[in-house]
């Protein structure tokens, strides 16, 4: 599933990756949020708190 998240180190820059989720899985409610950070975190070679969940693409 591609997904939308902003970094912030150079102000605000929108960024996109392509991460393996459950079918059904949007981030409509915080424990969605939490498992689509925990994979932007993994795919993107991220720390959590260092970006932003934007949306599902």
């Amino acid at each position: 599933m591609l997904v939308e998240y902003y970094t912030f180190k150079n102000g605000e820059e929108r960024h996109t990756v392509e991460i393996d989720i459950e079918e059904g899985i949007y981030g409509d409610n915080l424990e969605e949020i939490q498992i689509i950070n925990q994979k932007i975190s993994e795919a993107a070679n991220l720390p959590i708190g260092t970006f932003k969940f934007r949306r599902v693409l």
